[in-house]
């Protein structure tokens, strides 16, 4: 069986709920609550930087991809940079052309992957810490509390 069909199969059979298809919930005392459908597409940003990890970006690219097929208002799935858009160089050389800018306005879901812990030096999770823009850019992200 291939992996996509598998996906379907045991998704449908688990009865998941498709990303911005919410649904009725019972709960134990037997009420329910409604909860709101989406209508537009669900909107993914996963931010990634030079020495990022491959599997910690790819992956979570693949996945809402593949969400995407069981959801009726799509999944719509971005790669974002806090620098220029443009190549980024990932942890093992793998080259991931960057085309949005950071916009977490924009995105409903805001992915930070990883890479690069093992060594202090050069690109990777450390340069963007030491940098303080990823971090700046998240901590000025946050929902204001009122």
């Amino acid at each position: 069986m291939h992996r996509r069909e598998f996906i379907r199969h045991t998704s449908a059979a688990a009865g998941v709920i498709s990303a911005g298809a919410l649904a009725t919930t019972a709960l134990d005392d037997g009420a329910a609550v409604a909860s709101t459908r989406r209508t537009d597409a669900l909107r993914v940003h996963i931010v990634i930087f030079d020495g990022v990890e491959e599997m910690d970006c790819i992956g979570p690219y693949e996945v809402f991809s593949a969400a995407a097929m069981h959801s009726p208002n799509g999944i719509e799935v971005r790669y974002v940079t806090t620098g220029q858009p443009g190549l980024v160089r990932c942890g093992y050389g793998t080259g991931i052309e960057v085309k949005y800018r950071w916009s977490p306005e924009a995105a409903d879901v805001v992915i930070v992957p990883g890479g690069g812990y093992a060594h202090r030096e050069g690109p990777g999770v450390w340069a963007e810490i030491d940098g303080a823009t990823l971090p700046r850019a998240l901590a000025a992200a946050l929902p204001v509390k009122s």
